[in-house]
This record gives structure tokens, C-alpha cells and sequence, in this order.
């Protein structure tokens, strides 16, 4: 495979990184120009300083053409195997590896600039955990995802299914949230999740006149659902569905405001539940179709 990475370059789309400069992050100005085809460096003219035409990506430092490392990374992220991948390229094991690590890394640096930054109005959130298989160790990964847009806001992996894990993963969803909005959780029975989710989504409150501490009050408006099946012989033979805190109609009416307005489509339930007859029954299939998709390759990752 060729190392070479003589890309066209256009002084229009990159902007300047440098922090001090006025021109950082800013693009469309004309305060840039191509300072050297071969190694592919820009020029600010604002700050006079040069940079490399990757750098603050993922890609920079390596020398492999960048579609062959997006092709690598794509395969990566839909679960092909590493050994797969290094046959049909011509790549060393320890290289397709180190830009999974490097894609990772970035991707939790964007997920903490762009998504982590409480800002989003969640109104519907899923969540769920699954028992990975690894090599010699067996692991525990819960992930929380947004349904509306089918955003993936949290993650953890621990050795133990245990209440840390639970405060963990509602904890970075909460950072992701607007304060004070409604909002829907669908969990499964994990005895865990209520008090987790309740201690994620609380503020200070000072009921009280002069000095004194404020007390932690969970939001008013926080519903929580939850999804238990029983399974006898690998196959679900029950489905019990309940609201753990919050009225159904409350929730569903809030829900139904949400939806209509965003999408123009029955409750905001809907995206927690599925047709019944005439109803609608929680469900949780976003994340758990989700999760499938993690459990048979992220055992080779770990």
C-alpha cells in the first residue's frame, strides 16, 4: 500500500488553530494560503503561522492516504474483524489498532465539545446494559441513546453490573441535558436505575431563608419507565411494563406535544412504544437493536 498523501488542497475549508490568533475558527475570511504543497502546510496571514493541513484531526501525523483510513476506521466501527482488514489492505495489525484508538479518542473529544455540554432538550432517553465476552475477562458496557435522533449519549464499560456503573452512565447522560425539562427514561428491571437515574437529575434547592444548606430535589417533571421480560428457554414469554416514578398521563400528554410538533406523529411515547389494538405498550427496541450490534464484535475490542 502506498504511503503517500499528496491530497489538492484548498486554503478555503481548514481554519487556523492557533489559539492566540483572531482568525481562529473562522472560516471564509481569506487569512489563509497554501504555504507548502509537499508537505501540506497552510499559512495564516493573520498570525503569520503555519499548520499542517490535519492537524486537530485524526489523521494527523500518519502518512496513509486519508480514504484508505476512513475505509479502515468505517470497517472498524461496523464490527469487521482487525485480522480481516489487515489481509485485504496490506496493514500491520498494530497499525489498523492505532487508528481505531486515535478515531476513539477524537470522537470522545467531539462528543464532549458538541454533545456533553447540557444543552440538548433530550425529552426521550433509552437505556440499557449488556455482558460482553472478552478475551479471559468478561465485561459490562451500558450505553444510553437518545431516540428522536438516535444520538448516542453515554457509555461505560466496568467489570461489575453494579450500581457504580448506573451512577456513571446516567451521570455523563444528565451533562448532556438542559436542566429542569421533561423527560422520559425507559429502562429495563435493573433494581439499579431508579435511584441512579433519581441522584442524576436532581438540583439544589434552598427552601429555607438565611444560612443554611440547600437540599438535592429531583425534577419535577422526570418520569421513568421500565420494560421487564421473562424468558423461558431463550424466548420471551411475559412482558411487564410500568411507569417507576411519574403518572402515564401526565407523560404521555407532555410527550404528545413534543412529537407533534417535531415530527408530526402521535405521542412522544411513541418512541418508547410500539402499536397494541388501539394503544401503544412501552417498549424499549431502539437500544436493545442497538446493543445487538455491539455485543458480537465489541468482545474483540476489549
Amino acid at each position: 500500500m502506498q504511503n503517500s498523501t499528496t491530497e489538492p488542497m484548498d486554503a478555503s475549508k481548514p481554519f487556523c488553530p492557533n489559539a492566540a490568533c483572531s482568525a481562529r475558527g473562522k472560516i471564509g475570511q481569506g487569512n489563509r494560503r497554501i504555504h507548502d504543497r509537499k508537505r501540506q502546510r497552510y499559512r495564516c496571514t493573520r498570525c503569520k503561522q503555519t499548520f499542517r493541513a490535519r492537524q486537530g484531526t485524526m489523521l494527523e501525523g500518519l502518512r496513509k492516504p486519508t480514504e484508505l483510513i476512513v475505509i479502515v476506521v468505517t470497517l472498524l466501527a461496523y464490527g469487521c474483524p482487525v485480522q480481516a482488514i489487515v489481509h485485504a489492505f496490506g496493514l500491520d495489525e498494530r497499525t489498523v489498532a492505532s487508528w481505531g484508538d486515535r478515531a476513539g479518542q477524537h470522537c470522545e473529544q467531539v462528543h464532549h465539545h458538541f454533545v456533553a455540554q447540557g444543552q440538548l432538550d433530550l425529552v426521550h432517553v433509552q437505556a440499557d446494559e449488556i455482558r460482553v465476552k472478552g478475551r479471559q475477562m468478561i465485561v459490562w458496557m451500558g450505553l444510553a441513546m437518545m431516540v428522536s435522533t438516535r444520538l448516542w449519549l453515554a457509555g461505560m464499560v466496568s467489570a461489575h453490573r453494579d450500581r457504580r456503573l448506573a451512577d456513571r452512565l446516567l451521570h455523563q447522560v444528565r451533562t448532556c441535558s438542559r436542566p429542569l425539562q421533561a423527560l422520559l427514561l425507559c429502562t429495563d428491571g435493573w433494581a439499579a436505575y431508579p435511584g441512579s437515574i433519581q441522584r442524576a437529575f436532581r438540583e439544589k434547592v434552598k427552601r429555607t431563608a438565611g444560612r443554611g444548606r440547600a437540599c438535592l430535589q429531583v425534577w419535577s417533571e422526570l418520569c421513568i419507565a421500565t420494560v421487564i421480560k421473562r424468558t423461558e428457554k431463550k424466548r420471551v414469554v411475559e412482558v411487564t411494563r410500568k411507569m417507576t416514578r411519574g403518572r402515564w398521563n401526565k407523560q404521555a400528554s407532555c410527550c404528545k406535544l413534543h412529537w407533534e410538533a417535531v415530527f408530526s406523529i402521535p405521542p412522544l411515547l411513541s418512541g418508547s412504544m410500539g402499536p397494541c389494538g388501539s394503544g401503544w405498550l412501552l417498549s424499549r427496541a431502539h437500544v436493545v437493536m442497538r446493543l445487538s450490534v455491539w455485543r458480537g464484535w465489541k468482545a474483540e475490542c476489549i
